[in-house]
């Protein structure tokens, strides 16, 4: 039903002086004896009133509210749970009995004129040869918040949740009532079942070549309290150790491993529990692990003339990194050769008390590539004279500004992750000493320096990564509190932590120049997800270079090659693969850059972990806690049909109203009537003898 209103800007009232004023115009020109007779005088009389009443009328602003009525049909979504843990826990026939009645019940619903929308935990499905039970997570959460979103404003009248109620991503669905009426169907099994499975695998992700690394298994067993179990980890197929152990009365047992490491690169090893009889599915019997195995580890000294918070912060984020050994000396007599590191970074050296004097002067110096932290202890006039040859220093004293970073846009030397650049962006400020440095030689500037609003000439974080050694600088002190502050926001040091330590594994990177550059955005990925391979070429002069093709050959662990080409360019030089299966790869990168094939190689890992196979057990408590908590109704396969006794009251439509105001001058018949009145009343007088 449409239907429309008019209402006034101003006060109606006005109307009537509306209609006293056209009333009296009209009478001046149509009131004067003797020039019409008095039927043609009262018709004139009548169209100038109306049309000065209209025209008046208008003044006032007259607007023109528009209503629709509109029948939005009754919706019902069917939340199919077509995860994997459904068809392990559920017989084939009960499987096939469930898609028979849910067509059926598909069936009854819209022909009482109710819209049936049928959808999994992720996406849509559909009643066809493709419905299976393949997902590899189970959210309801996310799903029925999905639902929502994608049904605002309609008239969705109830959910009905087919699943096993086993969840393992997310909240409790059962804990948080909807806008809509929420009915379940219990699916899978919720009697305990014999089961065995892999709880826990704990390991290192590095280990060094020639030393033995540990990995402990926690195994896990149901109905199997007093059995025993056989764990075997194996390597490309063959079995490495062996273990056998009894589950406890807690059904728990945990074994530890020691393995050698024989070869460097990405090792995957499988650990499996021999199964035992009666076991509903051995798919959980089995899970892979992947360490690293290096070299050695990559020597760091953090030397500093006093104890400082900045120090600790420092070496807390380089600790976590297994693949570096980090020595940190604070304000003592130590002998230390900068020869016998690979990064050497001074905290506030050479300082005004002549800290480590010979030795700061030997590492300034040197070979080794140093990592400098300027504050309000560094003497300026010795970091000068002793830096003369790399680095220039303008302006003297010691004083300090408060000072925050802002992120280059065209460092591109390594990826950072927007939300911590966001982060670190909005961290309170530092202190910098008032002097400014700049190098002798070309620089990179990771983070400028804001003085306030504006961006300083001197850079707070830069690196000399062309000259040897390779330097960097950070002007300033106070980066504890950057961390601190991090924590705050984001309850952890990834965004500070992962500065520090990209900058310092950039000091540590090989100075060999390749013309072909490869690596990962991410070398460690979970199944599913696709790979991104950043790609750099350079020219003779190792200037960037675009338009240039690359091939990539991928090969897993076991053997199996996928194989891509494609072009770089200026606006794109991350090529995306598509998701490959779990296992550990190297890859090959060559380009023909002119005439001559330059490679580059490197290796990453695709994890796969069967969330769905971890727990069978279905539970219906929380399908019928849901239902109840929605205005539902819980019901098992067989009773499908009980679902639709209340179709009369699911079947009616909702009534929407819809209004919008429109100003009357828009309307095209008012224009037609002012001109049909105007056009009326000069024909009359023409005909008449009288214009």
């Amino acid at each position: 039903m449409n239907g429309l209103q008019i209402f006034w800007e101003h006060s109606p009232i006005w109307l009537t002086l509306c209609l006293a004023l056209a009333l009296l115009g009209a009478w001046f020109f149509y009131f004067k004896p003797g020039i019409w007779p008095a039927s043609i005088r009262w018709t004139l009389f009548t169209l100038r009133t109306l049309l000065l009443f209209i025209i008046l009328a208008l003044l006032l602003n007259p607007l023109i509210r528009n209503i629709r009525e509109a029948l939005l049909p009754p919706i019902a979504v069917v939340l199919v749970d077509n995860s994997q843990s459904v068809a392990l826990g559920t017989q084939k026939d009960s499987l096939a009995t469930f898609q028979k009645n849910l067509l059926a019940l598909k069936g009854k619903l819209e022909s009482t004129g109710i819209q049936v929308v049928l959808t999994g935990l992720e996406k849509d499905i559909s009643l066809d040869s493709t419905f299976s039970f393949s997902g590899r997570q189970s959210n309801f959460d996310a799903a029925l918040k999905r639902i929502q979103d994608q049904f605002d404003n309609q008239n969705l009248t109830q959910v009905l949740v087919a699943s096993d109620g086993i969840f393992n991503l997310g909240s409790d669905p059962s804990q948080i009532e909807y806008p809509f009426a929420v009915s379940t169907i219990r699916l899978g099994n919720p009697q305990p079942i014999k089961d065995l499975m892999i709880a826990q695998v704990r390991n290192n992700k590095v280990a060094f070549l020639g030393n033995t690394f540990p990995i402990q298994v926690q195994i896990k067993g149901r109905k199997l309290a007093g059995n025993q179990v056989v764990v075997e980890i194996s390597k490309n197929n063959q079995i490495l150790q062996s273990k056998t152990t009894t589950l406890g009365m807690n059904e728990l047992a945990d074994l530890d491993f020691q393995l050698n490491a024989t070869t460097k690169g990405i090792q995957q090893y499988q650990i499996s529990v021999r199964p035992v009889e009666g076991e509903l599915t051995i798919l959980n019997n089995k899970r892979s692990t992947y360490i690293e195995v290096v070299e050695g580890k990559q020597k760091i000294l953090l030397v500093a003339a006093a104890p400082h918070p900045d120090v600790k912060a420092i070496r807390s984020a380089l600790e976590s990194i297994d693949q570096l050994e980090v020595t940190t000396i604070i304000g003592s007599k130590d002998e230390w050769k900068p020869g016998t590191y690979n990064l050497i970074i001074l905290h506030q050296l050479p300082d005004r008390w002549g800290t480590f004097g010979p030795q700061v002067v030997q590492a300034l110096k040197g070979n080794t590539p140093i990592w400098l932290f300027a504050g309000s202890s560094i003497d300026m006039n010795r970091l000068r004279l002793e830096t003369t040859q790399w680095m220039k220093i303008q302006g003297y004293g010691n004083g300090m500004d408060e000072v925050s970073g802002k992120f280059n846009d065209d460092f591109q030397r390594f990826t950072f992750d927007d939300s911590w650049k966001k982060t670190i962006e909005t961290l309170p400020p530092l202190s910098s000493p008032v002097s400014s440095y700049s190098f002798k030689f070309p620089t990179e500037i990771i983070l400028h320096q804001k003085l306030g609003k504006a961006i300083t000439p001197t850079p707070l974080l830069s690196v000399d990564l062309t000259s040897q050694p390779k330097k960097a600088i950070f002007w300033g002190e106070g980066i504890w509190i950057w961390r601190l502050n991090d924590f705050a926001i984001n309850q952890n040091y990834t965004a500070v932590d992962n500065l520090i330590q990209k900058v310092t594994q950039l000091l540590l990177s090989s100075d060999k120049k390749q013309r072909l550059k490869v690596h990962l955005a991410q070398s460690e990925l979970m199944l599913g997800e696709q790979v991104n391979f950043v790609c750099e070429t350079y020219n003779q002069l190792f200037e960037p270079i675009f338009n240039q093709k690359i091939s990539l050959d991928i090969r897993h662990s076991d053997g199996r090659k996928f194989q891509y080409s494609f072009f770089n360019s200026p606006t794109n030089s991350t090529f995306t693969s598509e998701s490959l299966p779990a296992g550990a790869y190297r890859f090959t990168a060559s380009s023909q850059l002119n005439g001559k094939t330059e490679t580059d190689a490197g290796e990453f890992v695709v994890k796969a972990f069967d969330l769905e196979s971890q727990e069978l057990e279905a539970n219906h408590n929380l399908l019928k806690n849901l239902a109840s908590k929605n205005n539902g109704r819980s019901v098992c396969i067989r009773n499908m049909d009980l679902l639709d006794s209340n179709l009369e009251e699911l079947s009616k439509p909702l009534i929407e109203f819809t209004d919008w105001d429109e100003n009357i001058l828009s309307k095209t018949w008012l224009l037609l009537l002012i001109i049909a009145l105007a056009s009326t009343e000069w024909f009359i007088r023409k005909w008449n003898g009288v214009l």
